[in-house]
């Protein structure tokens, strides 16, 4: 049913989807994830939401030891849970036959050149000069008598 040509295509593809689904390209996500979160920890310290109004500098101190205290905890968890989920991804892709794994591996690359689409079009439209603010002069004159 399938010529050599086809069977090229699946198995490379296979490739592609073995590697996004279990996670090979993850170790490299993780360690970005794990840069990110440690410079957000001791750079760019952030109070929980809506709290910025209402501790005193005092509090926010305080707020800050406390998350820096769990922060090698929560670390530590998010790794074994990064380490689970790719042993679970694995399991799963060994469920699929060939062709399902080729057919996934085409609906991700979809799903992914959709969202580059989607994200070229926001940077350009963020690029693109705004509508022009109205002006005092522009705007219509009150009716006269009020």
């Amino acid at each position: 049913m399938f010529n050599q040509c086809n069977a090229k295509r699946v198995s490379s593809l296979s490739i592609v989807l073995f590697v996004l689904l279990t996670g090979s390209g993850n170790g490299l996500w993780a360690q970005e994830a794990k840069g990110t979160q440690a410079a957000r920890r001791t750079a760019g310290r952030r109070l929980p939401p809506h709290y910025a109004r209402v501790v005193t500098p005092q509090q926010r101190e305080q707020i800050y030891e406390i998350q820096s205290k769990h922060a090698e905890k929560i670390e530590a968890l998010e790794a074994q849970l990064a380490v689970l989920r790719e042993a679970r991804d694995k399991e799963i892709v060994a469920v699929l036959d060939e062709a399902q794994r080729a057919k996934v591996a085409e609906l991700v690359a979809a799903a992914k050149a959709r969202r580059q689409a989607v994200r070229a079009a926001l940077a350009n439209s963020r690029t693109s000069d705004p509508v022009p603010a109205k002006t005092p002069a522009a705007r219509k004159p009150a009716p006269p008598g009020k």
